[in-house]
């Protein structure tokens, strides 16, 4: 019951778009209506009245012109009611044709529910009955005669309260059911934008799932590549333990024949001990040979896996030495020179080594010089300081 008089809406519009077209629909109307029967009451002789509508149809005229322009929505709804009013009160103290005046009256209730709403229709609802109580309580004192009965007016005042109420029970229902609409909209609205947020956040956990899966997938992918780079290397570690033990039998074999070579030389330096170009070459076939050990020697140790013997010796002298049995394996159509001015120059490592290093390098250089006329090679000792980055490589 409460709401029959406060609404559901506090009064407000329900929506302004919709008052905008309400508006406009009933001036555009209101206009030819009032237009039309303004000229059959001047026909009629109510010049008064026929005046009275004739205004009423330039307010509604307006109120259809401003209705969508931009002004305030009070203003509007407050200009057509009156203008309503105006010719309804009209009509009501003329009569009109058949004296039916009375009846027009009727809709001011339903126009004020309409346009304002409650509450605040019932202001323009009883501010309208409180107009028409005064020419109402006239008629019964005498001041001024209407030109309706006394039960007509009685009925009228009955009717025109029951009107009242059913504009505000319709406008109460109107505004219930918009408010529920609202409110569905609402938590419409709610629920999308929760279903976003749930969205968001399982779009989140499975880029999250996703990654996790990818960086499984990586770990994966090392593990196998770690897992076959293992297998490779055990595969690779056979294969030189097969070398290993392959060399480890060659050279022993070469090791035996170097032995017997060394023998025979031995038998030669004696025999031949009073010709000095015999011994001289058996002592530089003697260097080869003792080199030739050596390197057999390295090649027992990587077949045995055993480690190479270091210790410090000049390394001067040591390359005079190793340049002439170097140099033994060099065409004589290639001129090869040492320049080995450093004075003294103690290193620490393997001699064997040091000369293997040598005599590939002074073979890779006869390689390269082959097709070459006047060729030479140049074996030069320099001292080196190391920098800091060659240290740290």
């Amino acid at each position: 019951m409460k709401h029959l008089f406060t609404g559901y809406t506090t009064g407000k519009s329900q929506d302004d778009n919709l008052q905008c077209r309400t508006i406009t629909f009933i001036a555009a109307m209101s206009a030819p209506t009032t237009a039309i029967f303004s000229i059959l009451n001047f026909l009629n002789g109510r010049v008064e009245l026929a005046i009275a509508e004739i205004i009423g149809t330039l307010f509604f005229t307006y109120c259809f012109y401003v209705a969508n322009k931009d002004i305030s929505l009070a203003s509007k709804r407050n200009l057509l009611l009156l203008a309503s009013i105006f010719v309804l009160f009209a009509i009501f103290m003329d009569g009109g044709i058949a004296y039916t005046g009375l009846s027009w009256s009727f809709l001011v209730p339903f126009l004020a529910a309409l346009l304002m709403g409650l509450p605040r229709a019932w202001y323009w609802i009883l501010g309208y009955a409180a107009m028409l109580s005064i020419p109402i309580f006239a008629h019964f004192f005498g001041f001024h005669r209407l030109p309706y009965t006394d039960a007509n007016l009685m009925y009228f005042a009955a009717i025109y309260a029951l009107s009242s109420l059913f504009a505000a029970t319709f406008e109460a229902q109107f505004e219930r059911l918009h408010v529920r609409y609202e409110n569905n909209i609402l938590e419409l609205e709610n629920l999308k934008n929760n279903l976003e947020q749930n969205i968001e956040a399982r779009t989140v956990a499975l880029q999250k799932s996703n990654e996790k899966l990818q960086d499984e997938v990586r770990k994966h992918k090392e593990t196998s590549q770690a897992l076959k780079d293992s297998e490779h290397r055990f595969y690779q570690a056979q294969k030189m333990e097969t070398i290993g033990t392959l060399v480890g039998g060659i050279a022993h074999d070469f090791n035996n024949m170097l032995a017997g070579i060394n023998a025979n030389l031995f038998m030669i330096k004696r025999r031949g001990k009073e010709n000095p170009e015999i011994i001289s070459r058996s002592e530089d076939v003697e260097q080869l040979v003792m080199s030739a050990s050596d390197m057999i020697r390295q090649l027992l140790t990587f077949a045995r896996q055993d480690r190479v013997q270091f210790q410090v010796f000049d390394l001067v002298p040591f390359l005079n030495e190793a340049f002439k049995l170097a140099k033994v394996s060099i065409v004589k159509t290639i001129d090869v020179t040492l320049e080995n001015n450093a004075g003294t120059l103690p290193v620490y490592g393997n001699e064997t080594q040091i000369q293997q290093v040598l005599m590939n390098m002074i073979n890779n250089a006869r390689d390269a010089l082959k097709s070459i006329d006047n060729a030479s090679i140049t074996v030069k000792l320099v001292e080196y300081t190391p920098s800091e980055r060659f240290k740290k490589t």
